[in-house]
């Protein structure tokens, strides 16, 4: 129930329909398996799964051989992806969106590639395994007015900051906790990592950010320090 209560909000939320086709060129023990594989088995769509290392040239040529309509993608492929000639994306005619996620992304880099996809919409989605996994993602058009964003909570998903278990205001930083029918039910044997992170019904998830006005949600990072790596 909830991995496919999560897939349902993602097939509203972005369209997914029997047309689509999509291109799997993450590992299969990520959460593609839901955002990708389980919408379109469930929607009757195509799954089509790159074999081997990420190759720009090879998945543009996948792309346009088996007219993929969307994709799922790390900054630092779409940075890679976007080094191909020209002369390559012209040739791509079914594509409707990419999705990426996954650490920081350059602007530079998203402006090349939109360029060279002009007609393709490069979506950024926030999300966490334990979440199901998508919580909101964000469409280029409201980018214009939410530059840092990573969009709006998707319909079935409830977003609060909060700080010393009270919550903030909009516009005020604090740690994102989630709630919604696709969180995970809590970690495998290992009742101390479940309590620490699930608390009535709410993911803490150990992000830092903030929501604004109109409910778009901002990622600044994370209550503990990890390293990210930003190919520029």
């Amino acid at each position: 129930e909830n991995i496919l209560s999560n897939a349902a909000a993602i097939i509203e939320h972005l369209g997914i329909n029997s047309k689509d086709k999509t291109l799997i060129v993450l590992p299969l023990r990520l959460s593609c398996n839901t955002s990708q594989m389980i919408t379109h088995m469930l929607v009757g769509g195509t799954v089509v799964i790159h074999k081997g290392d990420f190759s720009a040239q090879q998945v543009i040529d996948e792309i346009i051989y088996h007219g993929i309509t969307n994709t799922s993608m790390v900054p630092p492929m779409l940075y890679l992806l976007q080094t191909v000639s020209i002369k390559k994306f012209n040739q791509i005619t079914a594509m409707r969106f990419i999705c990426y996620s996954g650490c920081k992304t350059n602007n530079k880099v998203i402006e090349k590639l939109s360029n060279k996809l002009s007609n393709v919409d490069l979506i950024e989605t926030y999300g966490l395994t334990e979440a199901g996994p998508r919580v909101c993602n964000i469409f280029p058009f409201e980018k214009t007015n939410h530059k840092n964003a990573v969009g709006q909570p998707m319909h079935s998903v409830q977003v609060k900051i909060i700080e010393n278990s009270h919550q903030l205001a909009a516009n005020t930083l604090g740690e994102i906790i989630v709630k919604s029918k696709g969180v995970m039910k809590g970690y495998y044997k290992n009742i101390s990592a479940t309590e620490n992170c699930l608390k009535d019904g709410w993911l803490y998830t150990g992000d830092i950010g903030y929501l604004d006005s109109e409910n778009y949600l901002y990622i600044i990072g994370r209550k503990k320090n990890i390293i990210v790596v930003e190919i520029s």
